[in-house]
């Protein structure tokens, strides 16, 4: 039998075996000799373990441990220290979480513990080896936590999450194309796209309620709502954080006019989950253990993915700093708070940052969706640190090379292009109104405009062109302009006509089946 098994099959039927280990033995509290009685189905895979001890060292070459090593121990209690900034400070009151393996959620009090049964902590030199540790800083630390019940919900979404990450790459699901990226499929970006419609109308929906556009704001609502069958089948790796990032985003948003909304999306993505995917499958884990989760966990769940998940996958890719971060992100901005988004353009000046974007012109090229998002992402970090000059000097360098493109758009040229020329010009438009230069804040937000509305009609709603026209609308009023804020609105006002009219039918149908 074992001759006749693949090495491709065998290295997967290992990997799912240790899983199942790892969740008897340490999330369930196993011990060695129970762990004895359970069935080996693959004895190929590790050989037979007959002994406590045998069990012990076939778990140790897995890396599945309970407990801390000295060295982990050690290592954890000053990195509490230092982030405290207080001698003596205590792992179970610090504002942190930390993960060991890519796998494993610790209870802070552990941590306090296996530090206390170490005789000579000052001896110790040498920093843990045997497995990543990950520590994640987070606002506040919470009573929850505390909890047991729910401390092991988030422990199984942590694990969950290493789950389908290394079946994913097993399966070959992100392979990278012909230049080395990543998770680029047709496949793949027609299913970030969902994520994206997702996160843009939910912002846009919000807005609509808070303005006093209510059916408006519903019908918004109304229209996500039909994208969640496709949304739990999505195979993209951003599918976890980035629902983690939109239920983020509804909180911060605070919509009161929407009370529970992030409850109901949880609650019908979960159940189109029990339809669609089988009990095994990680994302159909996920959407059982996110209702579970305590709705004030949920800005610390996504502050934690985000750093589990670009370990994970930079764990799993060999690619330079811009292939690895491009490959992740693919995407120019954070679904809420930035986390590690902005990691490649952290710490770096001016010169290193524009050398790191000439190097991305010469691997995807000038007019390649790759490289725009990586030029729109430096240019939202200098607006996330308020670099406001640096920001203009890179976004005119952008612009110049969209020269040709703002009169008559060709139409045999790809459609993403066209947006990411617009949001060009957005971007632009958004730092001169930063800098209080108008009239270039003007012509930037109107380019952004007309741009888009060669590729999408009048009466469609387009995310893009609907907040370039917010900002004309809030200049026009800045400065007086009555009329110039009439037209703009009234072109705000058209995006949303057939949508509502959709919306009406469907409402319209659906009274007449009751």
């Amino acid at each position: 039998m074992e001759d006749s098994i693949s090495p491709y099959v065998r290295a997967y039927l290992r990997r799912e075996y240790r899983s199942r280990r790892f969740e008897k033995y340490v999330m369930d509290g196993l011990t060695l000799e129970d762990m004895m009685l359970l069935p080996n189905p693959s004895r190929f895979i590790s050989g037979p373990q007959k002994t406590v001890d045998q069990w012990k060292r076939g778990l140790g070459k897995e890396r599945i441990y309970k407990g801390l090593s000295t060295e982990e121990a050690v290592y954890l209690k000053r990195e509490v220290e230092r982030i405290s900034g207080q001698s003596g400070q205590a792992a179970e009151t610090c504002n942190c979480l930390v993960i060991a393996g890519n796998e494993l959620l610790l209870k802070n009090v552990n941590i306090d513990k296996s530090y206390a049964r170490v005789k000579k902590p000052g001896d110790v030199k040498k920093g843990p080896t045997r497995r990543s540790l990950i520590i994640v800083q987070i606002p506040s630390r919470p009573n929850y936590l505390r909890q047991s019940e729910v401390f092991s919900v988030l422990q199984r979404l942590i694990f969950n999450t290493r789950v389908h990450f290394d079946s994913s790459f097993d399966a070959n699901l992100w392979a990278p194309d012909e230049r080395g990226v990543h998770a680029r499929s047709p496949e793949l970006r027609g299913e970030l796209k969902i994520l994206s419609d997702m996160h843009n109308n939910f912002v846009e929906a919000c807005k609509q309620l808070k303005s006093g556009h209510t059916y408006r704001g519903w019908a918004i609502i109304r229209s996500t709502f039909e994208l969640n069958d496709r949304i739990v089948r999505i195979q993209h790796h951003r599918l976890f954080p980035d629902l983690l990032g939109v239920l983020l985003l509804l909180q911060q948003l605070g919509c009161p006019e929407a009370p529970g909304l992030d409850h109901l999306l949880r609650e019908n993505l979960r159940n189109w989950a029990r339809v669609y995917l089988p009990g095994n499958d990680p994302r159909r884990q996920f959407f059982e253990l996110i209702m579970l989760a305590p709705l004030e966990s949920i800005h610390h769940l996504y502050l934690t993915f985000d750093s589990q998940c670009r370990e994970l996958w930079n764990s799993h890719i060999q690619d330079d700093e811009i292939g690895s971060y491009y490959s992740y992100n693919q995407a120019s901005f954070p679904r809420a708070d930035r986390g590690n988004f902005y990691s490649l353009f952290e710490g770096k000046t001016i010169f290193e940052i524009c050398d790191l974007l000439g190097k991305g012109d010469q691997r995807f090229g000038f007019y390649r969706t790759e490289t725009f998002c990586l030029w729109h992402s430096a240019l939202q970090y200098f607006c996330s640190t308020e670099l406001y000059d640096y920001m203009a000097y890179v976004s005119v360098k952008l612009c110049s090379r969209l020269k040709n493109f703002t009169d008559q758009w060709d139409h045999s040229l790809p459609t993403q292009l066209n947006h990411d020329a617009a949001m060009t010009f957005y971007l632009h438009g958004h730092v001169e109104d930063a800098r209080e230069n108008s009239m270039n804040a003007l012509y930037a937000f109107r380019q952004c405009i007309m741009l888009r509305s060669q590729v999408v009609d009048g009466e469609k709603l387009d995310f893009l062109k609907g907040i370039a026209l917010r900002r004309l609308e809030t200049i026009a009023s800045r400065v007086g302009d009555g009329i110039g804020v009439g037209f703009y609105q009234r072109l705000l006002d058209a995006m949303y006509y057939e949508l509502e009219a959709k919306d009406q039918q469907s409402m319209a149908s659906l009274q007449r089946g009751l």
